[in-house]
């Protein structure tokens, strides 16, 4: 925990509308902020609030095809000591949702992750988000 507040204070943190959080080197979930639980909870998903998943390994919560992606990007950030970005889609059929995504290397080795909210628009007629992609 010592490196991430290094990394960013905590107060920035746990006041943050972005869904931030940090793994230790092994990928265990060592913090995540109150913007993990608002996002939980408001996507249906109450059982994945940072209480329940705290010291679990995030590959093994994280399913499917978005495994190898997120550890492909750790392996990057990893390997270039440099932040890694990704801007993915996060939407639900009501909402379209696009979020920037940062992967931090911390100086234990682990990460810092922080998901921003960059734009967020009602679904237009007609179009359904795909939940599956």
């Amino acid at each position: 925990m010592e490196a991430v507040i290094a990394a960013v204070p905590l107060k920035t943190l746990e006041s943050s509308e972005a869904v931030i959080y940090a793994t230790d080197p092994e990928l265990r979930l060592i913090y995540a902020n109150p913007g993990w639980d608002r996002f939980a909870r408001a996507n249906g998903a109450p059982h994945l609030v940072r209480a329940q998943l705290m010291r679990e390994r995030l590959l093994e919560v994280i399913g499917g095809p978005l495994r190898d992606f997120y550890r492909d990007r750790f392996v990057e950030a990893l390997r270039t000591s440099k932040a890694v970005e990704h801007t993915f889609e996060c939407s639900s059929a009501e909402v379209r949702r696009i979020f920037q995504m940062r992967i931090l290397p911390l100086r234990n080795n682990g990460f810092l992750v922080m998901n921003s909210l960059t734009a967020e628009d009602p679904m237009p007629a007609g179009q359904d988000a795909n939940r599956e992609e």
